[in-house]
């Protein structure tokens, strides 16, 4: 399935937005299938992937006001560029 599609590219694009509510939706379901994702088919990726969630990070990581709702959504998006990093990181670490 993942072979005949773009569907990495389509989370890239998605990864890229600057709206943190598609960001936030495209990590969280990216990390669900990431198991399911053939480590040849990611690790040709994964050099594209790491730095626009190195980019996210830093914008979430901005000033922010804890109680505004985008504000929450700036966490969101950097716990799980995070989360994917370390998951990208433990299944390709050279």
């Amino acid at each position: 399935m993942f072979e005949e599609s773009n569907i990495l590219d389509f989370f890239l694009v998605c990864f890229k937005c600057n709206y943190l509510t598609i960001v936030q939706d495209a990590l969280a379901n990216f990390i669900e299938i990431l198991d399911d994702i053939p480590d040849t088919l990611l690790r040709k990726k994964v050099h594209d992937f790491a730095p626009v969630l190195k980019e996210k990070l830093q914008i979430a990581m901005l000033d922010y006001d804890i109680d505004e709702e985008y504000e929450e959504k700036k966490i969101l998006v950097c716990n799980n560029s995070c989360w994917l990093l370390g998951e990208l990181a433990s299944k390709f670490p050279t």
